[in-house]
C-alpha cells in the first residue's frame, strides 16, 4: 500500500492497519494497530526509561474520525507527525 501512495502521490507514508478492541471492563470499543508497515510501533523515551505503542495511539487518533460500525470511513490520513520511517519494524514488536 505503501508503494502504492508513493507511485500515485509522490510521498513516502507508513501504514498502520487497525481493528476495533473492546476492554472487559469498559463500554464500547476502542481503534488498535493490527499490522504497520514503515514506521517502528514501539516509540521509547530513553530518558524517563519509558515505552508507548505509537502505532495504537496513531489508531486511537484514526478511529476518531474513522468511527465504529456503519460510518464507512475506511481510511485516514494522519500528517505532521514526526517519526523515524522503518520498514524492518512490523506489528510484532510491540506485542508480548
Amino acid at each position: 500500500m505503501s508503494a502504492t501512495f508513493y507511485q500515485e502521490l509522490g510521498v513516502t507514508t507508513s501504514v498502520i492497519i487497525t481493528d476495533s478492541d473492546g476492554r472487559i471492563d469498559k463500554k464500547g470499543a476502542n481503534q488498535i494497530a493490527v499490522g504497520l508497515y514503515g514506521l517502528n510501533g514501539l516509540r521509547i523515551n530513553k530518558e524517563a526509561g519509558t515505552a508507548e505503542t505509537l502505532c495504537d495511539l496513531l489508531a486511537a487518533a484514526a478511529g476518531l474520525v474513522m468511527g465504529q460500525r456503519g460510518v464507512n470511513m475506511p481510511l485516514v490520513c494522519i500528517h505532521g507527525l514526526e517519526y523515524d520511517q522503518n520498514t524492518s519494524s512490523g506489528i510484532g514488536d510491540v506485542v508480548n
